[in-house]
């Protein structure tokens, strides 16, 4: 008869660090599928320059959104004055 309880003691132990096991597993799944997600909804706005090719004396600033959300109330502040043309 100890031997019985034994066993059934042993399956429900089992069954709960199984259970326990899935929990953990399904809150892995369900951050992982929450950071993929928010990687793909997210702008990731930069800035940068490049040489005008027409014009040798201008250079341009470019901002652009490389994230796949849309970017709002984006703003620049350079760390500098930016140069004025002569007239």
């Amino acid at each position: 008869m100890t031997q019985e309880k034994g066993k059934e003691h042993l399956r429900e132990r089992s069954k709960l660090v199984l259970g326990a096991a899935q929990g953990l597993g399904a809150l892995v799944v369900a951050v992982l599928t929450h950071r993929l997600v928010r990687a793909q909804t997210y702008p990731d706005v930069v800035a940068y320059t490049h040489h005008d090719d027409t014009r040798q004396t201008t250079i341009q600033i470019v901002i652009k959104n490389i994230g796949n959300g849309m970017a709002r109330d984006v703003q620049f502040q350079p760390s500098r004055p930016l140069p004025r043309p002569k007239s």
